[in-house]
């Protein structure tokens, strides 16, 4: 039990961080709303224009204090790939992605 709810916390926090770490100016051109959604879940905000153009926000938390590993592989070690979660104070700001899409297809990105 405890280690669901603790794959559960880790799966908040990689979503989180994931957008920090994603190589956007890659992805323009052909990375889909819907993966976008599948990746980060559905957007804080978003808004379709006349022109089929999709305006999306993604809200995420933004930490500035310490960081804990989650998890350890079968030799006690730290595991890694299960992630890293936030410790001691809650966020300290937030920042916003905003990836635009035109036909469903990534055609920009910025983050505030």
């Amino acid at each position: 039990m405890v280690a669901f709810g603790a794959g559960a916390l880790v799966a908040t926090a990689i979503a989180g961080c994931a957008t920090q770490g994603a190589d956007w100016n890659a992805r323009v051109g052909h990375y889909t709303y819907n993966q976008a959604v599948a990746e980060f879940g559905p957007p804080s905000k978003q808004t379709k224009w006349e022109n089929g153009q999709l305006v999306a926000d993604w809200v995420t938390p933004v930490y500035n204090g310490s960081t804990a590993t989650v998890g350890e592989d079968f030799n006690g070690n730290p595991d890694m790939a299960v992630g890293v979660i936030p410790m001691g104070n809650p966020p300290n700001s937030e920042s916003t992605m905003q990836l635009t899409f035109t036909n469903n297809v990534l055609e920009s990105w910025s983050r505030r």
